[in-house]
């Protein structure tokens, strides 16, 4: 991906950035976000819930965040992302939809960074790093509100998770992310189910 082309055909865009602008740039420069399936579960779960503080752990070009913020009016958004490359693409995003005002990016390490916040969240979207989604969760589920929601992306792994798909070079991951899966059933106080959507959804709600 080049950086400063994908922020120059952002800048140049002669009108509003729809979805679908966003999603060919992606796909054109190879860059991946969430699958329509997710977004549209996604987009579902943020109207029913109706979050006013919501933190996304991967922020990638933009994409996921647009699409939360976009959902409910009211809602504020939390963006952590270690890439300064994506960050730069992200911050044109928002601002090319409007949604600046709503918006605190942060480019850092995401699992430093959450062990110092103070606030608390009515959702929190996790698509960063797989193997450390185990690492980051403890942090995570004490920083939801009750009734808050953990919406976590591509907990199937490409089908590794679920033996579908056979990747010795990529198991240490698909371990952690069952391992992750396991915390996540075996919790009191929580409540998990896992959708077959996209490349697979973890659900978990503070009771």
């Amino acid at each position: 991906m080049d950086n400063h082309i994908f922020v120059e055909n952002l800048i140049n865009l002669d009108k509003n950035l729809g979805d679908k602008d966003l999603e060919k740039m992606a796909k054109e420069n190879f860059v991946p976000i969430i699958t329509k399936p997710v977004a549209s579960l996604l987009n579902f779960i943020c109207k029913i819930i109706k979050p006013l503080n919501v933190l996304e752990i991967g922020t990638a070009i933009g994409y996921s965040g647009s699409l939360i913020l976009k959902a409910c009016e009211r809602t504020h958004l939390l963006t952590i992302d270690i890439d300064l490359e994506k960050y730069k693409i992200a911050e044109e995003v928002f601002k090319k939809k409007g949604l600046t005002n709503r918006v605190r990016q942060v480019c850092n390490d995401a699992g430093d960074y959450i062990l110092n916040l103070d606030e608390k969240f009515d959702l929190i979207f996790l698509d960063g790093p797989k193997t450390q989604y185990l690492s980051y969760l403890p942090t995570l589920l004490d920083l939801l509100n009750n009734g808050g929601i953990l919406f976590a992306d591509n907990v199937f792994f490409h089908g590794i998770v679920s033996g579908e798909v056979i990747d010795n070079e990529r198991h240490a991951t698909a371990k952690k992310i069952n391992e992750f899966l396991n915390y996540l059933y075996a919790l009191n106080g929580f409540t998990t189910t896992v959708v077959e959507t996209g490349d697979g959804v973890s659900i978990t709600v503070k009771d």
